[in-house]
């Protein structure tokens, strides 16, 4: 008998329900379904029973929900004490993301989180590649991509979006942006996904991108000088008092926001300790993440 499956005899009992268990659990109906039963299998004895549209506890189940709910506290103890020596955390720890999730959205949480842990020194890769952490590259990696390994731990924390931007004073900016005359500021074909691939090819011809980089950073610092149209994540195209919006959030190459790590590194303190304060940052920037804050400013321009 494993806690994971004692999670879903608490959910089924409390909710009363194999949707609404579903819901809180945030995994399908089938799923619930699958564990009830394997756990049904395990002790011989159904563990509910179905009145009406209700599933309502056996006196099996009766039993299990009691082990669950004591071993449950036992879990919420030890959370507790843990928590009472999370002050104590050093160590190293290697951190990956890309130069414009540490600039614009990750400074300020990771300053936070060394004040309140000033044992664990961090050791920071700046890239737009993704590192490969199963050869221990790095311990976490905080980035954006689609399908994140299925070797690692991932935790979605957002939407990425992406828009369209200009600068203020660019000349063009309210022309269509499929005129000719538009200069494009376009990221390296090394850095940008498939979706985003597709949607610049269809945007720009070989011939007419006026500059081309590997860094969202130096796009956005291109598109502030009035150099042309740049392809930017919301969050920093929003953030930047000198651009407009002209596009987006693009449905096409809107992606996912990830913090990834060794699934082995799970129960080592002061990784957890790091992703989970970076997650809680990047959580409640959600809406700016997906550009549905409220700093965006848009100018009417036809696609």
């Amino acid at each position: 008998m494993h806690w994971d499956d004692l999670r879903y005899v608490l959910a089924v009992a409390e909710e009363g329900s194999m949707n609404r268990a579903a819901r809180r659990l945030e995994v399908n109906h089938a799923t619930v379904l699958r564990r009830i039963a394997r756990l049904e299998t395990e002790i011989g004895r159904p563990l509910f029973v179905r009145q009406a549209n209700t599933y309502l506890l056996t006196s099996a189940g009766q039993s299990i929900v009691g082990v669950a709910a004591d071993f449950e506290a036992r879990l919420a103890l030890l959370d507790e004490r843990a928590g009472a020596e999370v002050t104590a955390l050093g160590g190293n720890l290697r951190v990956t993301t890309t130069d414009s999730l540490m600039v614009g959205l990750l400074a300020d949480p990771v300053a936070e989180f060394q004040r309140e842990h000033p044992g664990v020194a961090l050791e920071f890769s700046i890239t737009n590649h993704l590192l490969d952490l199963s050869r221990r590259h790095a311990d976490v990696a905080i980035r954006p991509t689609r399908a994140p390994p299925q070797t690692l731990h991932a935790v979605r924390v957002a939407d990425l979006a992406f828009g369209l931007y200009v600068a203020r004073e660019y000349p063009l900016a309210g022309a269509e942006v499929g005129d000719p005359r538009h200069r494009w500021l376009v990221i390296d074909d090394s850095v940008m996904g498939p979706a985003m691939h597709e949607w610049l090819r269809r945007q720009v011809s070989d011939t007419n991108p006026m500059l081309r980089a590997d860094s969202f950073v130096a796009i956005g610092s291109a598109a502030v000088r009035g150099l042309g149209l740049a392809l930017l994540p919301c969050f920093m195209g929003d953030g930047h008092p000198e651009l407009v919006r002209v596009q987006g959030p693009l449905d096409e190459v809107v992606t996912g926001l990830w913090v990834l790590r060794r699934p082995e590194s799970v129960r080592v303190a002061r990784v957890a300790a790091f992703c989970d304060a970076m997650t809680r940052a990047l959580v409640a920037q959600a809406d700016r993440l997906s550009g549905l804050g409220p700093s965006a400013r848009q100018i009417d321009c036809a696609g």
